[in-house]
């Protein structure tokens, strides 16, 4: 469709007339300037409502808000303190109550300092008030404003009875100084309590938080696990992998605990083949392969335990040899990987 719309021609009615959209219209009246002004303006305000809101919320919320900026700012301050204490070997809780202990030391050191100057001062300000004051008093009475004796008593007077006539108001302007007190302690409690979490599991509370921020849009912030070299259509089926992983070590998952202390893996060797009954597949001219091997049918349990540890181990050289390097292995292992060893030589 063009960008004018023509009306029918009757018979009876004159020549066609062109008609022009109304868009049209306030694109060719509306100059270009304006319509581009007008576009970021309307957004600008919409920032600004933003922006507004969101200093509503951090000043109602000021009380939490100002003490966790605080608490970020000293950890990571502190942070580096606490991880060469951990490189070192000390435990992590004991790093951040050393790091801890020692920037409230150097704070309250600090600020010992600055309030003995302050009361050092105070007698110097008090002698200088006064002589002011009596400055004050001298100029008002042999300046140009020649203000007599008694003058100056009706103004002390006058003070005293407006003292006097507001000590309610001076009284709620203590008690407010000292709500405020008992509040700048309270924020620096929250500090301190919330500077021990930052400093003994900032790294877990960061991870949290970026755990769903796209990669493309960050760097490695996090550690990476990988289920396999293979492509997956998507990451939920190795999430799911993960959980169940995990989910087997949750008491009461896996009906037989045990049986997970012994699977694959569990001592960095692959598990040994696993049988069940009956114990022959298609008579006695089956494939050996498809048999039970006699050993597990004869009862005798340290025979059963070391062709379990043979056919493990021979699985693992086979298929994944690089586990061996990390592998914790027995005295009798040891002997059974030689012998394998020596036999995959030959």
């Amino acid at each position: 469709m063009t960008a004018t719309d023509r009306t029918p021609r009757l018979p009876w009615a004159g020549p066609a007339v062109e008609r022009r959209r109304d868009s049209d219209n306030a694109a060719e009246v509306v100059p270009r300037g304006l319509r581009v002004t007008a576009a970021i303006g309307w957004r600008l305000l919409v920032v600004a409502a933003a922006l507004w809101v969101l200093g509503q919320v951090i000043a109602y919320l000021s009380g939490i808000v100002i003490p966790v900026a605080i608490a970020l700012l000293l950890a990571a301050l502190l942070a580096p303190a606490v991880q060469r204490l951990v490189q070192w070997r000390v435990p992590r809780g004991l790093a951040t109550a050393m790091v801890l202990v020692g920037g409230l030391a150097a704070l309250g050191v600090l600020l010992t300092f600055v309030v003995r100057t302050v009361v050092g001062g105070v007698p110097q300000l008090g002698s200088s008030l006064g002589q002011s004051i009596n400055e004050l008093s001298g100029w008002l009475a042999n300046g140009p404003l020649h203000v007599s004796a008694e003058q100056l008593q009706a103004v002390q007077g006058q003070l005293q009875t407006f003292v006097q006539q507001n000590v309610g108001g001076i009284t709620a302007a203590t008690l407010t100084t000292a709500a405020t007190i008992g509040e700048v302690l309270t924020e620096f409690l929250l500090v301190v309590f919330t500077l021990i979490f930052f400093l003994h599991g900032g790294e877990d509370i960061w991870r949290f938080f970026v755990r769903g921020v796209p990669a493309r849009v960050r760097s490695r912030v996090d550690e990476e696990m990988s289920i396999g070299d293979y492509v997956l259509s998507g990451g939920e089926l190795a999430a799911l992998v993960i959980i169940d992983v995990v989910a087997r070590f949750i008491p009461g998952v896996v009906g037989d605990e045990q049986s997970v202390a012994a699977d694959s893996f569990s001592r960095g060797l692959l598990d040994f083949p696993q049988y069940t009954r009956p114990a022959e597949i298609g008579g006695l001219a089956a494939d050996e392969r498809l048999r039970v091997p006699e050993v597990l049918l004869s009862g005798n349990h340290a025979e059963i335990r070391r062709w379990r540890k043979r056919q493990s181990l021979t699985r693992t050289l086979a298929r994944r040899p690089e586990l061996l390097n990390e592998a914790s292995l027995d005295e009798e292992e040891q002997e059974i990987l030689r012998e394998l060893v020596a036999k995959a030589q030959k």
